[in-house]
């Protein structure tokens, strides 16, 4: 990633805090942009975005169990905070 290149739905170039990859569209985001913490994001077998899922209502996030299986999970729009 580099520095000059914009991310997330902030659209800033900050690359030090926690970010998590739209597994569609590729587009990193903050995960404090999003309301998404580190510990949440490991729990994803994949993640889309809002935007992938609102083109796409066929994506659904995926979540993974201990049991190594995936359970469908999507994230509202209103869990999703824009600065």
């Amino acid at each position: 990633m580099s520095e000059d290149i914009a991310y997330c739905i902030c659209r800033s170039s900050d690359i030090s805090r926690f970010m998590i990859c739209c597994d569609n569209c590729d587009e990193w985001y903050h995960g404090d942009c999003i309301s998404m913490t580190k510990e949440r994001a490991f729990t994803f077998l994949k993640f889309y975005c809002s935007k992938c899922r609102d083109r796409d209502p066929s994506l659904k996030n995926q979540l993974v169990k201990e049991s190594k299986k995936y359970v469908v999970y999507t994230i509202s729009s209103s869990e999703v905070t824009s600065k």
